[in-house]
């Protein structure tokens, strides 16, 4: 298989995962053609062996190696992790706008990780519950079997819908995006990015867990969302939007 090929994973609501989103975005952002190869939950660890794929992390559960995606193969060659991807796309394409301008690579690798961390997984409980439902019936299996809650809760049982759980999930998520809306108000220039003037990678990371939410919360949550710290997420939403493009 010849030229760029993106493993992505599927769903009913097109490319949904945070992390893919990353790599689609530095792609569409930079302007490299690419095809996509959709894989379901189940079949991506053994279509992932099958072409030679290393695994990325560790199994929370039970520790075997996990397989995940985004994976991109360039000409045969396998990358995998949406970091390493991006800096793979920095170096093999280095014409045309950058993810990474000088100086920046540390600093973003520690935005990165204050994201996860602060902002991405106290946000969980209300996006988590989502994903089955926009996957078909053994994928939405198989994430209630790998996804539980620190205390062993049930992907269900998380936040459920209409539940003071739930609202009191939300508060917290916006409290943690809150802390995120404070390191863009100290961007430089007129725009809504880090840079102030155009995106990086580190907005990318950004925005993956936007569309992300997107996708797997309610319209009229998704609403409030976009109009938390001023409208914010709202604007970074429009201006990402050009390269939001999925085939």
């Amino acid at each position: 298989m010849t030229g760029i090929t993106f493993y992505d994973l599927a769903s009913n609501r097109g490319a949904m995962s945070p992390f893919t989103w990353r790599t689609r975005l530095a792609l569409n952002y930079k302007g490299i053609a690419y095809k996509t190869h959709w894989l379901r939950f189940p079949e991506i660890e053994p279509y992932l062996k099958s072409i030679g794929a290393v695994p990325t992390e560790k199994n929370p559960l039970t520790g075997a190696d996990l397989y995940t995606v985004p994976v991109v193969s360039f000409d045969g060659k396998l990358v995998v992790d949406s970091e390493a991807i991006a800096e793979h796309l920095e170096r093999a394409f280095p014409d045309g706008p950058t993810l990474f301008p000088p100086g920046t690579r540390a600093l973003q690798k520690a935005f990165a990780t204050f994201f996860m961390a602060q902002v991405f997984f106290p946000t969980g409980p209300v996006i988590g519950p989502g994903v089955p439902a926009i996957v078909d019936a053994e994928s939405a299996e198989y994430v209630r079997a790998l996804r539980r809650a620190p205390d062993g809760a049930p992907l269900d049982e998380w936040a459920p819908l209409g539940s003071e759980k739930r609202a009191n999930a939300w508060t917290v998520a916006e409290d943690a995006w809150g802390k995120l809306a404070a390191v863009y108000c100290k961007s430089d220039g007129p725009g809504v990015w880090l840079s102030g003037t155009a995106p990086i990678y580190a907005d990318f990371v950004v925005l993956g867990a936007l569309i992300f939410m997107a996708k797997v919360v309610t319209q009229e949550e998704w609403k409030v969302v976009t109009s938390w710290h001023d409208g914010l997420w709202g604007r970074l939403w429009q201006a990402g939007e050009p390269y939001m493009q999925a085939d």
